[in-house]
């Protein structure tokens, strides 16, 4: 997979939160579309995991997991933060990495100018 900043945000956190800084990458989208997944969503709804107070979950999962429903929480409890690369930037190096690996031709631009692929 492409470089997106992951592993060096991970680090800087781990590093300054300390204790408080847990990961997570059980994402719901590992358990297969049916009863199973449900159940799991169902049961984070009605009692999410709990976590010491100033924790710091960091890695892919759904928020769900871990706040339940929405209408039974107090928004001033956890704070939810999403990194974002630039778009662009992110799709020319899924491109490029694609090429590398020789999942796609080579691009037919001169000079990285990515502009010119596609206007």
């Amino acid at each position: 997979m492409p470089k997106c900043a992951g592993s060096s945000v991970k680090s800087v956190l781990k590093e300054s939160i300390g204790g408080r800084f847990v990961e997570d990458y059980q994402s719901f989208c590992k358990v297969p579309q049916s009863e199973p997944r449900r159940a799991i969503v169902l049961e984070s709804l009605l009692q999410p995991a709990r976590l010491p107070q100033g924790s710091f979950v960091f890695g892919h999962y759904y928020p769900v997991k871990y706040i339940g429903a929405i209408d039974r929480i107090n928004t001033e409890d956890f704070c939810l933060i999403t990194f974002l690369r630039n778009p662009t930037e992110r799709l020319v190096v899924a491109l490029r990495f694609l090429e590398i690996k020789r999942y796609l031709r080579p691009l037919p631009v001169e000079g990285n100018d990515f502009r010119k692929l596609v206007v």
